[in-house]
């Protein structure tokens, strides 16, 4: 396996980055609501990814990750959408194809030898991202300054971070 400080790192430790990332992004006070939905995409991105990397390589296999990596698609769809390429590009930092490529390489070469402790840290990770996605997220579906396709946009987003965390173990109920 990887180790976190290599140019790599484990899959748990990119998430649990992108976790610090998103939460540092998105608490200075003024952030648009279009930002933190970029952020917030970027970690739908990175998040799908890796439950696809799990899905195909993680033993032993769980239902969740295919459900998970199905619900970031369509918020990764619905936020591109809204709020189109340029500013998703802009805000993609280890979310654009070959920073993908490079993790997926490298994370299917990890799960390869993974074990369910492995698979237990990175679902560790996924529930720490989700929480920060929530965080980032919860704050915007309520705010009457937003147009209601944002606001939409970002309930939505909010409920795929509950996915996340439900489906890996964050509600207390494990797998």
């Amino acid at each position: 396996m990887t180790t976190p400080n290599s140019p790599t790192g484990t899959l748990a430790g990119r998430l649990s980055t992108l976790a610090g990332d998103i939460t540092a992004a998105t608490n200075p006070d003024g952030q648009s609501a279009p930002v933190t939905l970029a952020h917030a995409c970027r970690g739908f991105v990175i998040a799908g990814a890796v439950s696809g990397l799990l899905d195909q390589y993680a033993m032993p296999r769980r239902d969740a990750f295919a459900i998970c990596d199905e619900a970031c698609d369509r918020t990764v769809a619905l936020l591109t959408e809204l709020l189109g390429e340029h500013l998703l590009r802009r805000y993609s930092h280890g979310a654009r194809r070959a920073d993908l490529e490079t993790m997926l390489q490298y994370g299917q070469s990890e799960l390869l030898d993974a074990t369910p402790e492995d698979i237990d840290d990175i679902a560790a990770a996924m529930i720490t991202l989700a929480a920060a996605l929530q965080d980032a997220l919860a704050p915007l579906p309520d705010s009457e300054n937003l147009l209601p396709a944002m606001r939409g946009a970002a309930r939505m987003a909010g409920d795929t971070a509950k996915i996340l965390q439900s489906h890996y173990g964050g509600d207390s109920g494990g797998w």
